[in-house]
């Protein structure tokens, strides 16, 4: 399954991965699969590595019923981590559909670093990170 995920309970922090051909059934499945895990709270912080991702098989009604169904926290720290112009876009368009559902923790990035750097930040450092 090109997309999975580890809980490192210690950090409080998700980390998920997607390789290859991303479709609308395994984001389902691993949000359900994710919902369930005994180890996961909704206020761990995430990050989601989209960078060996080939293609991403999702609709924007795919986009918005995954917005429709939180599983985090609103102030949970999400970093989307993407290198393709493809993903990079889904990224933002789920944070911008979060946000106006008023959550604030959400950040896309092109590199890991840049994003665990953020996800590692103290709480009162919001600033998106292109500005």
């Amino acid at each position: 399954m090109p997309v999975t995920y580890r809980i490192e309970k210690a950090r409080r922090l998700l980390v998920l991965t997607a390789t290859g051909v991303v479709t609308a059934s395994e984001v389902r499945e691993w949000r359900q699969a994710l919902g369930r895990d005994p180890d996961f709270a909704p206020d761990h912080r995430a990050l989601f590595d989209g960078t060996a991702v080939t293609k991403f098989d999702l609709s924007t009604d795919d986009v918005y019923a995954i917005v429709a169904a939180p599983l985090f926290a609103r102030n949970a720290r999400r970093a989307f981590v993407a290198t393709n112009r493809l993903g990079f876009g889904l990224a933002r368009m789920f944070e911008s559909l979060r946000a106006m559902k008023g959550e604030t923790g959400i950040r896309v990035f092109s590199s890991r670093e840049q994003a665990m750097a953020w996800l590692e930040s103290p709480p009162g450092d919001s600033a998106h990170p292109f500005g």
